[in-house]
């Protein structure tokens, strides 16, 4: 590995950090169906990437439609994957805490298997929070992908709540604007799908 690869993924592994343990991540809190999605979680995957037990990778290659993504490997390791550059604006953020969300669901809820749009959608709302905590609420559902659209609503109405919990209408919804995204239907994934 080259000295100029291992300063940024140093660098995206402190942007990782920094973010999970931040104030507006500490404040997540809601509930998403039986999956808590919470501190506890994020600081759990925060300790589990400094200690080098989940990786991270910068550059390659990342699913066509996405920002970054977490993944887990056929050694059952996981790992984020995030786009060079990265970790310098807001969004880069946002997707720390949406992917982390995944990591969450990987360490916590793994024997569960929760349905692959449970997952995704527990990781929208999570980052729209975040977006809303930061005082960077999203003001024009029209300009982002539907999933987001809905989980902002969804975290609109649950904000400053601790504990919340995601009523089944609005999880409905967002597990099926999750699966007819193209980003998430093109790989297999259908609202009862479970990878």
């Amino acid at each position: 590995m080259q000295p100029a690869d291992i300063v940024k993924r140093n660098a995206a592994k402190y942007v990782l950090v920094a973010t999970l343990t931040s104030p507006q991540v500490q404040k997540i809190d809601f509930w998403f169906g039986p999956y808590h999605v919470n501190k506890t979680g994020f600081l759990a995957v925060a300790g589990q990437v400094q200690r080098g037990s989940i990786g991270i990778e910068i550059g390659g290659e990342i699913a066509a439609g996405a920002a970054a993504q977490f993944e887990v490997d056929d050694n059952g390791r996981g790992a984020f994957r995030f786009p060079d550059p990265f970790g310098t604006a807001l969004p880069d953020r946002m997707h720390v805490v949406h992917e982390s969300t995944h990591a969450m669901f990987y360490l916590l809820y793994r024997s569960s298997r929760p349905e692959d749009t449970v997952n995704e959608g527990a990781a929208y709302v999570a980052g729209a929070l975040y977006n809303i905590y930061m005082g960077s609420p999203v003001t024009d559902a029209e300009l982002i992908p539907m999933p987001f659209a809905y989980a902002n609503l969804i975290a609109k109405s649950i904000q400053n709540q601790q504990g919340a919990h995601v009523p089944e209408r609005e999880r409905s919804y967002l597990r099926a604007a999750v699966a007819t995204r193209p980003l998430y239907g093109n790989s297999g994934v259908t609202y009862d799908s479970r990878n």
